[in-house]
């Protein structure tokens, strides 16, 4: 390779081009100046033996002639055993054939065009087999050299790690793929509600007018124990897509820890031991404690399923730490910052490589039937992401699997006196409430419900047609309660224009909740609370009278 200008490369793209094209400007200055040998050598030498980056050299036959000692950390390898096995033992199959084709086509070139032709440095991404077994990525530049009467003298090259870019490029596309998915799956649960919240209401309605002994109770009892299972799918998924309502408070996770642990230590078998390193006062988290419950039986339940055959230890650490830019730049779900890192591990049958990208995805499993939705991770992916944290897994078959999680760590909030529960009181027959939901079904059950408790009840399937309705009877209605997602108008623009008309009008958002809908959102918008989908009907009471306290209720 002749004299090439390095000064024209610039960028951080280019640092491993500006490293070979310097190493191959002291080749070319030897060759075509006749520089001592012993002086090249030693300059040669002194920029190879004192940067990170693996440098190398290899003749025509594609053997090594130099390699760097920073050989040794990224491989395991010294530099004489690296050089002493084959390009075949070194390389993964995929990544020999891929050096293979490349390294046939430029020397092809090179041989064409002749002396004074100046091939741009190739780039090239090949997983390296280190000395342990397991692989690397790394990413090459590599040129060819010609000595001075033009013919090919070798081949020079620059070797980077680049395990923790290809990483934080894994999780991006992970995260990217379950953020399609999840839209899709809530969209889908949403109107699933729809459907279990007439299943489920109805039913219900059923059986309360219904003597106890009529034979329909039986049957009726069926449909409703089925609408609940259903529900608790759905509600499932809504966590995996982050779509579910949360009850987020500061909270420590050490405390739900050790309830988690204690309750298993009553049901794991005896072959299996329960380690836990657990740091004091490790900070608060903004979360819902139900779901940090949640996230950890699943993952320690999984983690006895591994070892229920051959036993083994679970273990669950909590630890606070910090996270430089470098180390955040690694997962792109993370910030620089002070985070609680939870791992939960096992010593079971670990997880197979090529499954291992797949635990996260909806409805993936292992199990056997009967055994497992496939929703378990996939729920825990959704509430980590809700909670701005993120999960990592590493496995190796045979040995075990870690899981570790981030959560960032928040301020420890000031004490605030709790909320005094408003005490059950009977519903007032004048107390008015208008039902609002574009679905006729829900509507009417709505309805139905309201009347059953005790209300005065009216209902309207156009949000429009509601808000026409309070226009002209302003003090009609003690209470609106509506369906978040209608044709014509949401459910909170609804309650925007219904405070400019009565400020004082309470308002009830009745929905599976939604990713855009924040309590502050809420609250500009007149909103008091929530009653979530598929509508039951103590549920609905006991909103209803925290809402209107003593006054309507």
């Amino acid at each position: 390779m002749n004299l090439r200008d390095c000064k024209d490369l610039s960028g951080p793209g280019d640092e491993l081009d500006q490293l070979a094209c310097a190493i191959t400007d002291l080749w070319d200055r030897a060759v075509r100046t006749g520089e001592s040998l012993k002086k090249s050598q030693a300059h040669y030498r002194l920029l190879a033996d004192n940067v990170i980056d693996v440098i190398w050299t290899m003749d025509m036959d594609r053997r090594f002639t130099y390699i760097s000692p920073s050989v040794e950390p990224l491989t395991g390898f010294t530099p004489e055993a690296f050089m002493a096995g084959s390009l075949l033992e070194r390389f993964t199959k995929a990544s020999f054939k891929k050096a293979m084709t490349v390294y046939r086509q430029g020397t092809s070139l090179e041989k064409k065009m002749g002396k004074g032709f100046v091939q741009k440095n190739r780039t090239l991404e090949l997983e390296i087999i280190r000395k342990d077994g397991t692989t690397v990525w790394t990413e090459t530049r590599a040129a060819f050299l010609r000595e001075a009467d033009g013919s090919l003298a070798g081949i020079i090259g620059v070797t980077r790690d680049i395990s923790r870019r290809r990483q934080a490029e894994t999780r991006l596309r992970q995260a990217q793929k379950l953020e399609a998915i999840g839209s899709l799956a809530g969209g889908i649960a949403h109107d699933f509600n729809n459907i279990l919240s007439a299943v489920i209401g109805y039913s219900q309605l059923a059986m309360d007018r219904l003597p106890k002994d009529s034979p329909a109770q039986k049957d009726l009892a069926q449909v409703y124990k089925g609408g609940e299972r259903a529900k608790e799918l759905v509600m499932q998924i809504l966590a995996f897509s982050r779509q579910k309502g949360q009850q987020a408070a500061p909270i420590q996770i050490g405390p739900i820890i050790k309830e988690v642990l204690k309750f298993l230590k009553s049901t794991l078998p005896s072959s299996i031991t329960i380690r836990q390193e657990v740091m004091p006062d490790a900070g608060h988290i903004l979360a819902d404690p139900t779901q940090i419950h949640q996230v950890l039986m699943n993952l320690c339940t999984n983690a006895a399923h591994a070892m229920d055959q051959t036993g083994g230890a679970l273990t669950v650490k909590l630890s606070g730490i910090t996270l430089d830019q470098y180390a955040a730049e690694t997962d792109p779900d993370l910030s620089p910052g002070k985070y609680l890192k939870l791992t939960v591990g096992d010593t079971g049958h670990g997880i197979a490589p090529d499954i291992l990208p797949k635990i996260f995805d909806p409805y993936f499993t292992t199990k056997k039937r009967g055994q497992g939705t496939g929703l378990g991770l996939a729920t825990v992916h959704g509430i980590i992401k809700s909670c701005n944290g993120s999960i990592a897994v590493s496995s190796t078959p045979g040995q075990g699997t870690i899981f570790h999680l981030y959560f960032p760590v928040i301020d420890t909030p000031a004490e605030s006196a709790p909320e005094k529960p408003v005490p059950p009181s009977a519903a007032k027959s004048d107390t008015c409430i208008l039902f609002v939901d574009d679905e006729p079904a829900i509507a009417d059950l709505g309805r139905q419900l309201l009347a059953h408790l005790g209300y005065t009840a009216d209902t309207r399937t156009d949000p429009l047609e509601a808000l026409a309705l309070v226009t002209s009877s302003p003090d009609r209605f003690a209470l609106v309660i509506t369906d978040l997602t209608m044709p014509g108008m949401k459910g909170d623009q609804l309650a925007s224009e219904l405070m400019k008309i009565r400020p004082d009008l309470p308002v009830i958002l009745c929905s599976g909740f939604s990713r855009d809908m924040t309590k502050a959102a809420a609250e500009s918008a007149g909103i008091k609370a929530f009653v979530p989908k598929p509508i039951l009907k103590d549920n609905l009471a006991a909103v209803i009278r925290q809402v209107l306290g003593d006054k309507n209720a």
